[in-house]
């Protein structure tokens, strides 16, 4: 391979793995649902490092490190899944049934590393993807899983109305609903290049390296620009005109559970800029429908109703004595408040003391 590709690859890669660890990160603070796409990127970087790696001869050196034994494929169609779920509105799954889906990856990587810890101590072991139930189960299974998805989301996707919006003015304006709606198409291209590969023989893998590498190089770069880029990931609904509330097509309980989900289980309202607009499209609901179930279900407000969660979550972290190494202002800000002010005035308006107040009072 040429020395350019080479390091391509390696820019590439090594950029994914810094998307990959930001998205983890976010995923615990503001969208779980953003661990789904950490994973994904995580998987195209390894491909991408391996690629770079095999160019340079390292996995053949006595002390190289088997990073690539983590990049099983079988990561690719549970996560695909996860995001496609999420962009289209449906309900969220439960940790329990996520780890489900990802257990054949863990049983590849787990077979994987031990076959190749026991070759690295000189025991003669079969090589696994000369095994064709084996390779069918590693490569077959992973790709059909991934184009099955892809062709489901895509068509799912095509059904649903999104913004269209992408002008402002003379100011081009990259929606929030390009993402969702860009990644399946991308990945259908790959995944078809991949089943050309893995099924025909047709070589493709140079080429689905550079899609790979140019991808991960034009994440970074948009992420850069847009710090918020990926703080949404579902569709974002057309906006429709006025209508009363009975027709509404949706189902108001469960909303309100889905919106309570949201908030409790997602904790949306840590992201300090949380609007009522960021809600409806994490709903895939129109705002005024929302706002209609706060009023009607809840007898709230988009505003009351975040800084509700933000002060009970504060509440909750001082009696978890988190104070005794934080201030309550850093406290606030982990819950979402944005300001000193905005947070002083809230705190007040719940618990009717104001933070100083409060402390002295549980002293």
């Amino acid at each position: 391979m040429q020395d350019w590709k080479s390091y391509w690859f390696l820019l590439a890669g090594g950029q994914g793995l810094l998307l990959t660890i930001g998205l983890a990160a976010r995923s615990k603070r503001n969208n779980g649902v953003l661990i789904y796409l950490a994973i994904l990127i995580g998987i195209l970087s390894i491909e991408l490092l391996t690629n770079f790696a095999v160019s340079i001869n390292y996995p053949n050196h006595a002390d190289a490190f088997p990073f690539w034994l983590l990049g099983s494929y079988l990561f690719i169609p549970p996560s695909l899944y996860s995001l496609a779920r999420n962009s289209i509105g449906i309900k969220p799954l439960t940790l329990q049934q996520s780890t489900l889906l990802f257990i054949p990856a863990f049983i590849e990587v787990f077979a994987e590393t031990v076959v190749f810890f026991f070759r690295s101590a000189g025991t003669s072991v079969p090589d696994l993807q000369k095994n064709i139930p084996w390779f069918a189960f590693t490569e077959i299974v992973p790709v059909t899983a991934t184009l099955i998805i892809l062709g489901w989301w895509t068509i799912r996707l095509w059904r649903k109305p999104f913004s269209t919006k992408i002008y402002s003015g003379k100011r081009l304006i990259f929606s929030a609903a390009l993402i969702p709606l860009a990644l399946p198409f991308y990945y259908l291209l790959l995944g078809i290049l991949w089943l050309s590969d893995a099924f025909f023989g047709w070589r493709f893998s140079d080429l689905l390296a550079q899609l790979l590498a140019g991808s991960m190089l034009l994440l970074g770069y948009l992420v850069l620009l847009r710090s918020g880029l990926f703080d949404r990931l579902s569709l974002v609904s057309v906006s429709t005109p006025a209508a009363p509330p009975a027709a509404w097509a949706y189902d108001d309980r469960q909303t309100v559970e889905r919106l309570l989900q949201l908030m409790e289980q997602q904790k949306m309202f840590i992201q300090s800029r949380l609007s009522v607009d960021d809600l409806a499209t994490a709903l895939n609901i129109p705002r005024r429908y929302l706002t209609h179930i706060l009023a009607t279900q809840l007898n709230t407000t988009a505003i009351a109703f975040i800084n509700k969660y933000r002060v009970e979550d504060l509440l909750r972290k001082m009696k978890d004595d988190e104070l005794q190494s934080k201030t309550i202002l850093a406290l606030a800000m982990e819950s979402g408040f944005s300001s000193k002010s905005t947070f002083n005035q809230v705190f007040k308006n719940h618990t009717g003391m104001t933070p100083s107040e409060y402390l002295k009072n549980k002293c």
